[in-house]
């Protein structure tokens, strides 16, 4: 099974093959005083319980709330309701966004096809009209596509987002987070493939068959919502994304949060009628679907008596911290090679320091290189925090600029590790 895996990201450093990350622990930043075992987390569905980073679990409950306010015809005050719920996945999950709104598209007009008759569509139009506007003017990625887009068309230079880096395999694989392709025509790495997935590929069929009876009745959200979980999981199996890998894992999670949530009633329904087998069969499914958030959670329960500080502070930046947040002045910008760190530990500006959130300015850089308080000063700083780490790196003429009369000593603060933190007043070098 181990073969042909390439690891990715955390499960590099966890382990060096698939056998000894399985019985490891999850080598990642910020982790509790208990580690979490890496059998139990996922590179493809993750429990909802590891939900809180970014959007969190606000996708999966728009999505429940979409079900529950779902009708088969619209009013213009219901629709329009309705559109500024679907508006919001833009800003929260622009990629479940656009496979709902393409999944109901195309159901609207298979709909139409169907039926022969295109009132749907107008009512519809309630919903599509505002949620569509918004998308592409209310912020977020979606905004900075169309920004983009509409820039190259003009020839203006207006640097934007993009869906560049998009290309096809040929041999169909799934992308895990964790274990890179797992092609599914390798015996070996499909079985790795499945267990990535879980159960939830079974519900999959199921929901897309009680999807096509439901269309034929007239229903059009529900067969929109299970056609885009269809298209979710079919293209990452074909599609690469050159640009960040990984985050084309985010299609097949959301193709399977869709299909769970369809198919749970679904499931419930054919428990409660079942025979004591099928009763049997389908609590083991759910208990394989839960068990790694169970432990999991019950992992980060243990850990809540001991906070842990984010991977890039350490105890001398937490008293830092503790005592200079929010006490500069309100206009001040902190030069600190973490640029981040800065605004976490005093609440203030980093300065013009990055052009995106990935990477810096060639100034900073050069700056962080080779630092000379005056030139801090003239970009616009008015402190210094310097660390351990950055000042061991500077060569001793480097060390020695910081030794002018306009730079004022604010606090020194030396750990019994040898470790140290120092705040730099150098407003009047300007």
């Amino acid at each position: 099974m181990n073969e042909g895996i390439q690891q990715l990201g955390s499960a590099r450093h966890s382990g060096p093959d698939l056998y000894t990350v399985m019985i490891s622990s999850w080598e990642i930043e910020g982790c509790g005083p208990i580690p979490f075992p890496f059998a139990f987390v996922n590179g493809v569905f993750s429990p909802e319980v590891l939900a809180i980073a970014g959007s969190g679990a606000v996708p999966a409950m728009t999505i429940l709330l979409m079900l529950l306010l779902r009708k088969k015809r619209w009013l213009p005050l219901n629709g329009l309701v309705f559109g500024l719920i679907l508006a919001s996945l833009a800003l929260t999950a622009e990629h479940i966004f656009i496979l709902v709104t393409v999944g109901l598209a195309v159901v609207l007009l298979a709909g139409v096809i169907y039926s022969r008759s295109i009132l749907n569509i107008w009512e519809w139009g309630w919903v599509f009209v505002p949620a569509i506007l918004l998308a592409l003017g209310a912020g977020g990625v979606l905004t900075e596509v169309s920004i983009g887009l509409i820039s190259r068309f003009s020839g203006a230079a207006v640097k934007s987002y993009g869906f560049t880096g998009f290309g096809f395999r040929w041999s169909p694989a799934l992308k895990s987070a964790h274990f890179g392709c797992l092609e599914i025509t390798k015996p070996g790495q499909l079985i790795v493939a499945f267990f990535e997935i879980g159960v939830v590929l079974l519900i999959g069929p199921v929901v897309t068959w009680w999807s096509w009876r439901r269309f034929k009745r007239g229903t059009r959200f529900i067969p929109g919502l299970s056609l885009a979980a269809f298209i979710g999981f079919l293209l990452p199996l074909v599609l690469i994304y050159t640009e960040h890998e990984r985050d084309i894992t985010r299609l097949t999670a959301s193709a399977l949060l869709i299909w769970l949530v369809l198919g749970w009633p679904l499931v419930w329904l054919v428990f409660q009628k079942g025979n004591q087998l099928m009763r049997i069969v389908i609590t083991s499914g759910y208990t394989i679907t839960i068990v790694n958030g169970v432990v999991l959670f019950a992992i980060s329960l243990l850990s809540i008596p001991k906070p842990q500080f984010s991977y890039f502070v350490d105890v001398p930046d937490a008293f830092m911290g503790k005592r200079y947040w929010d006490n500069l002045e309100e206009a001040a910008q902190v030069f600190d090679p973490i640029a981040f760190r800065a605004v976490t530990l005093f609440g203030r500006g980093a300065g013009p320091a990055s052009n995106s959130l990935y990477t810096h300015t060639p100034k900073w850089e050069a700056l962080i290189k080779d630092p000379d308080p005056v030139e801090i000063a003239r970009a616009g700083y008015s402190y210094i925090y310097i660390d351990k780490t950055w000042w061991r790196e500077l060569q001793p003429k480097q060390r020695d600029k910081f030794d002018q009369l306009c730079v004022v000593e604010i606090e020194k603060l030396s750990m019994t590790d040898k470790d140290f933190r120092w705040l730099l007043d150098v407003r009047e070098c300007r």
